[in-house]
């Protein structure tokens, strides 16, 4: 066994063992002393790694199991006459997708299987367009069965480990949600969730979550303290109806027959209108007064459930839609310094793995110096993470200060630059602590070469990472510019490299030359400068020698240029080193100049702003700069001031706030329509 292979079996191993661990307490005793995310990241975690490495996936794995073998308690142990089986998890549209995906296939394998006949009886659902489902909140509570024979509950059965639960009869009678007595007589089986809100969690205490408290509570001795607790219950599903035929129809009967169901649900015609469910909901969920963690997606047609079947631990026809965690919580396992293109020092905590917003972060960003002094941030803390503007992970606040140990280090910023060794400086006006060695600090050179090399920048494909620290460490190149003397002999000498992946480098390095001005100006690391702003300034200014000349005053008169990006530029192009770098870029061939337009000629834009939303058939970069072109402005977020909404397939929340404000809204064929009509 090779040595990436026993790493990745002693991952497997230690995963499986945590993942069990935190299952028998969870669904066998009531507690919890993890996270949601932390659970999350470690089995999503699990179940890569097993499809990675098929040959170490194992029967008794918790991915191939429900819930988790019950341990030795007070209560009589009940056998499920029909399993109660997990959700698989789907952390956002992609993996929704990929489910929609696999369910449509499964019907069509269904439908090969059954004569003409057999499939009118769930007629147009094996069509995607028109396949229907009920969409209902994920209620984060303990999942609960109840037994009914002649108009009488008689018994409340725990999940346990989905075959097998625990008898919890005289708890749940404590619930007054619970319908003692229904109408109906024969006898069926109800499922469904007991919760504890939140109104009620604030009133005890000493439990650590709603979620707990609940699992805890019907695992009290004394019923009568256990009616203390308040529990309530939503129910989703009722067994041993033949006469129902949609999953819908079972939510009416349960309302009929006096259980409580979710209000938040609703039939969903096609996975683009479940999407927008699961987006509102997400939206909402903050007016609840009860724990939820997503969106449950269900066929409606129950025959055809039962013609998609399950696996051994998931129902085909169902998937738990997971909410992306806004904020997770983690620990601190170190504390590295980075040094970014222009000598910033960014502190970043080294996380244990946790899942947030969909992807599971290792790393997040805690700015500087004086935002970990604020903070108190340690080696060994719990922290609570998010994503800024849902991208870039951040550590926010300390949790659990006071169960700090001997284990908790403090941290110390460098003295010297942890790239080259230069000592430090600390700007007055800035909170930034910098390295001042910008000719050969290594990691600023690596930075800016790669942000040269950057899509939004000359976008060099193939030019990665990677490629770059093995093309600082040999020395064959220490600036962007020198990227344009590579040869296809000092590629060779790079680990990996062949003659196809040489010639595709140094085809799109050719490419490069010809990037129109604004990427330049971008490319070139111009404090302050974003993508944006050298859009502005190429609409303004011909070439970059016609930038040498330019003036802070000059440019302050330009809409969207401020003092300091002003000052900024006039710097950089005043610099003599900055001088001889365009100029040596000039000589190898890159066009350094734009066609320059009369100011207000061919702006059929000109004062219109744009939303764009949704998917299309060309990146989205590529909308905004024909738009940008013909004098229009593109904005991130619909207003009263947004004159078009540019409409794509799958569009998120900014389409009802367009017909909210009246906004015109058109297609991309439209806009294409515009621009060549003028």
């Amino acid at each position: 066994m090779d040595e990436q292979k026993k790493k990745a079996k002693a991952r497997i191993d230690l995963l499986r063992k945590n993942i069990s661990q935190w299952n028998t307490k969870y669904y066998s005793l009531g507690q919890s002393d993890v996270s949601d995310e932390l659970y999350d990241a470690y089995y999503l975690e699990l179940k890569t790694l097993e499809r990675k490495y098929p040959e170490f996936v194992s029967p008794d794995s918790p991915t191939k199991k429900v819930g988790a073998p019950l341990v030795q308690s007070s209560f009589e142990k009940v056998k499920h006459s029909v399993p109660m089986l997990s959700l698989e998890n789907a952390f956002g549209n992609d993996e929704l997708d990929l489910w929609f995906k696999r369910l449509e296939k499964n019907i069509s394998l269904g439908d090969e299987d059954h004569n003409n006949s057999e499939k009118e009886s769930f007629p147009n659902n094996s069509k995607s367009s028109s396949l229907e489902f009920v969409a209902e909140l994920k209620i984060d509570g303990v999942s609960i069965s109840l037994l009914y024979e002649n108009g009488q509950f008689i018994k409340a059965i725990t999940r346990g480990d989905g075959l097998t639960g625990e008898d919890v009869t005289e708890n749940v009678r404590t619930i007054n949600s619970l319908p003692q007595k229904v109408e109906y007589k024969g006898s069926f089986e109800v499922r469904g969730e007991v919760l504890m809100t939140f109104s009620t969690f604030k009133t005890l205490e000493g439990l650590a979550n709603p979620r707990n408290a609940t699992a805890g509570s019907l695992k009290l001795l004394d019923p009568k303290l256990c009616a203390e607790r308040k529990l309530s219950l939503f129910t989703y599903q009722a067994l041993g109806l033949k006469e129902l035929r949609t999953h819908w129809d079972n939510l009416q009967f349960l309302k009929r027959e006096g259980f409580t169901v979710n209000p938040l649900s609703e039939i969903c015609s096609g996975i683009d209108e479940v999407k927008r469910f699961c987006e509102k909901a997400n939206n909402d969920k903050k007016d609840l007064d009860y724990p939820t963690d997503g969106v449950v997606v269900k066929v409606n047609d129950l025959s055809l459930q039962e013609s998609v079947g399950s696996t051994s631990k998931y129902p085909r026809w169902a998937i738990a839609y997971k909410f992306a965690a806004e904020e997770a919580e983690t620990i601190v396992e170190n504390i590295t310094v980075e040094v970014g293109r222009l000598g910033t020092l960014t502190p970043v905590a080294e996380l244990k793995p946790v899942l947030l917003a969909g992807t599971i972060v290792k790393r997040a960003s805690l700015h500087n110096a004086d935002l970990i002094q604020e903070l108190d941030v340690r080696i060994g803390d719990y922290v609570i993470v998010r994503k800024a503007g849902e991208i870039i992970p951040e550590v926010v606040s300390v949790a659990k200060k006071e169960k700090r140990g001997e284990e908790s280090l403090p941290f110390h910023f460098p003295e010297t630059c942890p790239s080259c060794g230069t000592k430090v400086v600390k700007v007055e006006s800035e909170v930034a602590i910098r390295c001042p060695n910008s000719q050969t600090c290594p990691a600023q050179i690596h930075r800016r070469i790669e942000h040269w090399a950057s899509k939004s920048a000359m976008d060099i494909k193939g030019l990665g990472e990677s490629i770059i620290a093995q093309l600082v460490q040999k020395n064959l190149i220490n600036e962007f510019a020198d990227i344009y003397l590579l040869k296809a002999e000092n590629l060779l000498e790079l680990e990996g490299f062949k003659d196809k992946s040489v010639d595709n480098l140094l085809s799109s390095i050719q490419e490069s030359k010809s990037m129109p001005l604004d990427r330049v100006i971008f490319g070139l690391g111009i404090k302050h400068v974003g993508a944006n702003t050298a859009k502005i300034i190429a609409k303004h200014y011909s070439s970059t020698d016609e930038l040498m000349n330019v003036t802070k005053t000059e440019l302050i008169g330009i809409d969207g240029v401020g003092d300091a990006i002003a000052e900024e530029i006039e710097s950089f192009f005043r610099n003599e080193e900055n001088r001889m770098l365009l100029e040596r870029l000039k000589s190898y061939g890159l066009k350094m100049e734009s066609v320059q337009e009369n100011e207000f000629s061919k702006k059929p834009l000109l004062g219109q702003t744009f939303v764009i939303t949704g998917m299309f058939e060309i990146p989205r970069s590529g909308i905004e700069e024909m738009i940008l072109k013909m004098g229009g402005k593109v904005s991130s977020s619909v207003s009263k001031k947004t004159n078009y909404l540019i409409l794509g397939e799958e569009p998120g929340s900014k389409l009802e706030k367009a017909k909210k404000f009246q906004t015109k809204i058109i297609s991309l064929q439209d806009l294409r329509k515009m621009l060549n009509e003028e």
